[in-house]
């Protein structure tokens, strides 16, 4: 018969990811795959506005805005105190790098009176993957990372 089909990592990656989110939805958030952004966006009469949920640190090395929504970064930890930047009746999609994060803060806003909030499922990896292919600046860490293990060691003394 037929070879058994070989599965690359980012493949594996996708299924993965897609399996977490649908058994972690959570009726009160809508969970929005980064490649139907824009389109929940349309649905909505009020302009977008993506929540940035990482640390600033995070923020720092790679960042970007979709197209139509506004960015606000808020770090995960900082969002009740800073509640009062956030408009309820606005369409809010929140992301972190994964999902987790973003996901927790989704349920957060969402319990708390918000009446149109979405996870960006998969974060800024799944965006990169579904939008963009891989990100180059993940593959230049890799490589850079790679190096240094290859690096020569000295001695020991």
């Amino acid at each position: 018969g037929p070879a058994p089909r070989r599965w690359g990592r980012r493949s594996w990656s996708l299924v993965l990811c897609s399996h977490a989110w649908a058994s972690y939805a959570n009726p009160m958030s809508e969970q929005v795959r980064p490649s139907v952004l824009t389109a929940w966006r349309r649905t909505h009469p009020r302009p977008g506005l993506v929540l940035d949920v990482r640390g600033p640190a995070e923020v720092k090395f790679s960042s970007l805005r979709p197209d139509g929504f506004e960015l606000l970064v808020i770090p995960m930890n900082d969002v009740p105190d800073r509640m009062a930047e956030l408009d309820p009746e606005r369409p809010v999609a929140v992301w972190c790098h994964r999902g987790s994060r973003s996901q927790r803060v989704a349920q957060y806003l969402a319990s708390n009176g918000f009446a149109s909030v979405a996870n960006i499922a998969g974060g800024l990896a799944a965006w990169w993957l579904e939008r963009d292919g891989p990100h180059p600046r993940d593959s230049r860490q890799r490589l850079q990372m790679m190096m240094w293990r290859m690096r020569p060691h000295p001695a020991p003394r």
